[in-house]
């Protein structure tokens, strides 16, 4: 399947960016559509529950799919120990 992409977008598709808050905002939508990066990064103030954060994720990529682009990665900078994302979730 070809996705047709403008240069921005494609650039785009080079850079990671942070994920705000915990739901999908009107201006995290429109920070998304102006900068459709390929991938964006989640810390722990951005989950609540693994329900909120499934939720919060498929938003997110109902964005991408509505302007027909790839989905985004979604990571994390996990190293354990105090920097535990998911510790919080998963205990």
């Amino acid at each position: 399947m070809s996705i047709e992409m403008t240069t921005h977008q494609k650039a785009g598709q080079l850079l990671m960016g942070q994920i705000f808050g915990t739901a999908l905002t009107k201006g995290f939508e429109r920070y998304i559509r102006k900068y459709p990066l390929g991938g964006y990064r989640i810390c722990q103030n951005n989950i609540i529950s693994p329900e909120q954060l499934r939720t919060f994720i498929e938003q997110i990529n109902g964005v991408f799919r509505s302007m027909q682009l790839p989905l985004p990665i979604i990571a994390t900078d996990e190293e354990g120990g105090t920097l535990c994302v998911f510790r919080g979730i998963i205990q």
